[in-house]
């Protein structure tokens, strides 16, 4: 089947089409897809698409789900966009049911897009897609893209509080090529990527999106995932035997999840800004509301990201995704103070990410700045220094464990989990992380053994 005038295949691509076989089969159902995408008649997704199609990327913008929500968001689109190409730059396939794409997108602005009215400019983004089909249809989809980058090309304001006061293409592209340095100069780790396999306990039990995960001083793994086929919360052995889960129906996006110094299970809401205190065994004890969420917030990921623990039982809370600020509560929940605003001066903030305390050091993964900054437990700013776009942060071992990847590259794109000297912020080592959707978190074992998820698993790099 040739691919339309508006669909090009790259040289790779289309010789994989050309060869007849399981993939270029496969291939073919997935053009036929695309094609039925960005048709003005959606009509034809009813053949390509599922109707109860998870679409996981437009459900976090509070588009409706299934087949019916796909159909109402491409008419839009296509109103907005009617000329756009897609070219398919690279393909990968698994098994016989899931195909993962880099796509490159053109198109002009003719229409309401994003809520920014028609400008006439031409732009550019890049898509990663990866699809699962069931009996020839698109059953479940993810996809990657840069929407604050499309907004700043048509003009539009960006999303939540940030919308001015930002790092330019040219600083992102200076810091991606500085972290890229930056790597060259240190040293690998001496250490294996292992798949950390979790056993099914039953037929039909499967794993979502592992967002987070924490490991207790006994080798019990905690891990929150946001898949629909299983609680939300999950605790493991290191065997992988699943030991109890609990959390169905708790949360909106299941973002983040620590062990506080007593031994407590701690999960943060990125959807609703709660954090969920259990008891090892899964008893809630406890529930706090970050609260501030800005009403009227274009997507679902609007509110805190992570939690950290301090002396005497001071919380403090990272909320990153509609506000730019650190908050910080009591052991029984009232909040003491908070600070942070948006921006790229010390102090500010452009999705601050995750947190970790030393001693009486706040480390915040400054995720969008590119860039850790360092604060005391009182909010004074006292440093910061550079490594890239910043996810996840954990301290083991005596030293700050930060994933990561160049900041002029898209969110979830390959990285790095690297190993950093406290004390002079020097990269001590480094393990490269080759595949999307990674590095969302870090742990480490104090022998100083890290691991992050790669879409709905764990990766663990082991000496």
């Amino acid at each position: 089947m040739p691919p339309s005038q508006r669909i090009e295949l790259s040289p790779a691509v289309r010789a994989i089409l050309e060869v007849d076989g399981p993939e270029s089969e496969f291939l073919q159902r997935f053009v036929r897809y695309l094609q039925a995408l960005i048709d003005r008649d959606t009509a034809g997704l009813d053949n390509v698409v599922t109707p109860d199609v998870r679409l996981h990327e437009l459900e976090a913008m509070g588009i409706p789900g299934g087949r019916e929500g796909l159909k109402m968001f491409r008419r839009q689109t296509n109103a907005a966009i009617p000329d756009e190409h897609i070219l398919i730059a690279a393909v990968s396939f698994e098994g016989n049911d899931i195909i993962e794409a880099d796509l490159v997108m053109n198109a002009t602005h003719t229409g309401d897009f994003l809520g920014i009215l028609a400008s006439g400019r031409t732009f550019r983004f890049d898509v990663h897609e990866r699809c699962r089909f069931v009996d020839g249809k698109l059953a479940e989809r993810w996809a990657q893209v840069d929407i604050e980058d499309i907004k700043r090309q048509l003009g539009g304001p960006a999303s939540g509080a940030f919308s001015g006061n930002e790092l330019t293409s040219d600083a992102k592209a200076a810091a991606g090529a500085r972290t890229r340095e930056l790597i060259q100069e240190a040293q690998g780790l001496p250490l294996s990527a292992r798949d950390f396999i979790v056993e099914p306990p039953q037929p039909g039990w499967e794993l979502g999106m592992v967002s987070w995960a924490a490991l207790d001083r006994s080798g019990v793994l905690y891990m929150i995932q946001r898949g629909d086929r299983v609680d939300p919360v999950i605790a493991v052995d290191m065997a992988g035997r699943v030991l109890r889960s609990w959390g169905r129906g708790l949360y909106g996006i299941p973002h983040a999840i620590r062990i506080d110094p007593a031994g407590n299970i701690w999960t943060v809401d990125a959807a609703t800004s709660i954090l969920h205190k259990f008891t090892p065994r899964g008893e809630r004890l406890q529930q706090i509301n970050a609260g501030g969420q800005p009403t009227g917030a274009p997507i679902r990921f609007r509110g805190a990201t992570d939690v950290a623990f301090g002396p005497e039982g001071r919380i403090f809370v990272a909320d990153g995704y509609a506000n730019a600020r650190i908050l910080e509560f009591r052991s029984d929940g009232k909040q003491v103070r908070e600070w942070g605003s948006a921006g790229i001066a010390p102090g500010q903030f452009h999705l601050p990410h995750s947190l970790v305390i030393d001693g009486e050091t706040l480390y915040v993964a400054d995720r969008e700045n590119g860039r850790i900054q360092v604060f005391d437990l009182d909010g004074k700013h006292l440093d910061e220094f550079s490594i890239g776009k910043t996810y996840s942060l954990q301290i083991a071992g005596g030293s700050l464990w930060a994933s990561m990847h160049p900041l002029d590259q898209p969110t979830a794109s390959p990285g790095w989990l690297v190993k950093l000297d406290k004390d002079t912020r020097r990269i001590l080592g480094y393990v490269q992380v080759v595949e999307r959707r990674g590095l969302h978190f870090v742990e480490a074992t104090e022998r100083g053994e890290p691991m992050t998820g790669v879409a709905n698993q764990i990766r663990w790099y082991r000496s």
